[in-house]
């Protein structure tokens, strides 16, 4: 039977607000932008959308709920290259292409370093002193530069040395900066800036040198509400908890192999979760290991402040630098060194090259676009990025 498209646009139009905007917040960003150049009804439905908080919210939670029928095959992320940003999309069902679009940061700065992705906003980083400049939205092009933290303590003739991280608290629909300031006087200054507050709160020293100058990964991973770090001192994973704004019970790591460092491994998320990949040797594979609540039916009680986590080791990979699990069972992982993203077949162990640079790539973060709105969250100092011409 042949379908009448005027009559399916007709009748979508015709449809009440409320369950246009409903069916919308199922739908991928991308495809709701397209519908903008159906027709002009269509075009104002998306507009209203775009600058309704409670669609942007329903949106993101099934964004990050799909269900059997929502999930896609299509995965995106960013990376940071030397030559610029670039988003990138890996799709399952088409193995032999990614598809690749760069990104125009030029007026917050080419230079800078990513310091997290967190629900389709960026956290960038200046280059040399790594102190954040803005938190960006390359999806809107909206973007806020940070104001410079003070330090009152700041002596321009000692060496120090920062850590930062990214990332969001569902409960109270905020995201969060943290800066901690690592001293040669052996202290820990930790700096929190919420978005929509437009200011850093200094949270305070800190005298337990739980980060060493010799941690070699200075970006705190967030998973699971909190942001984590190798502690090259503690010989343990550091956790500060985004809700309490404290440093919490550190975790410590699975079983190491005889003769190897905490300080050597790598953490990361995947799939939402932290990991961590401990190298073996012999095999010259990586285990990964990730923490997982040790009861998935837990229901969490009147004043229980975390879930009972445990490490669980559900893969071997041939790279450390983990992307995401696809939904054939492959996993993507990347190498800075050598400049590719790999396809890697756990059942085969074999790997396959699906993006191969031949400029150097510095970090790759899982991302999806979101239409979360810096200004909605409180930023009053907001600013766009010109469109191309």
């Amino acid at each position: 039977m042949k379908i009448n498209r005027d009559s399916v646009m007709d009748s979508f139009t015709k449809l009440p607000l409320e369950i246009a905007l409903e069916i919308l917040t199922r739908v991928p960003v991308e495809t709701v932008l397209d519908c903008k150049s159906v027709c002009r009804n269509w075009r104002k439905i998306v507009d209203i959308a775009s600058k309704d908080q409670s669609f942007i919210q329903a949106h993101l939670y099934h964004l990050n709920h799909p269900s059997a029928a929502e999930d896609s095959c299509k995965l995106g992320f960013l990376a940071l290259t030397e030559r610029g940003y670039y988003y990138f999309e890996y799709n399952d069902e088409l193995t032999e292409q990614i598809d690749e679009r760069e990104i125009n940061t030029t007026e917050i700065g080419n230079g800078s370093l990513f310091v997290g992705s967190c629900n389709g906003l960026i956290c960038l980083a200046r280059q040399y002193n790594e102190r954040p400049i803005c938190v960006y939205n390359p999806l809107t092009k909206e973007y806020v530069v940070l104001p410079e933290i003070i330090d009152p303590f700041d002596n321009p003739h000692e060496f120090d040395d920062w850590s930062f991280g990214f990332g969001y608290v569902s409960a109270t629909n905020e995201y969060k900066v943290v800066g901690i300031y690592e001293s040669k006087s052996n202290f820990l200054e930790v700096y929190v800036y919420t978005l929509g507050t437009n200011e850093w709160r200094d949270l305070g020293r800190n005298f337990n040198l739980e980060f060493s100058s010799s941690d070699y990964k200075k970006l705190g991973s967030f998973a699971n509400g909190a942001l984590y770090w190798i502690g090259g001192v503690v010989n343990k994973i550091v956790t500060f908890d985004l809700i309490e704004e404290k440093f919490c019970q550190h975790l410590t790591p699975p079983p190491l192999p005889p003769n190897t460092k905490l300080v050597d491994q790598t953490i990361g998320v995947l799939d939402g979760l932290l990991y961590i990949a401990i190298y073996d040797q012999g095999d010259e594979l990586y285990d990964i290991w990730v923490l997982k609540s040790k009861n998935d039916n837990h229901v969490k009680k009147k004043g229980e402040k975390h879930q009972l986590l445990g490490w669980s080791k559900e893969l071997r990979v041939d790279e450390a630098e983990l992307l995401a699990v696809t939904k054939s069972g492959g996993v993507l992982t990347y190498n800075s060194n050598y400049e590719y993203v790999n396809l890697y077949d756990t059942k085969a162990s074999t790997s396959e090259v699906l993006w191969d640079l031949d400029y150097e790539v510095q970090l790759v973060f899982p991302h999806n676009y979101t239409f979360v709105s810096l200004k909605e969250l409180g930023e009053e100092d907001t600013k766009y990025i010109p469109q191309a011409s």
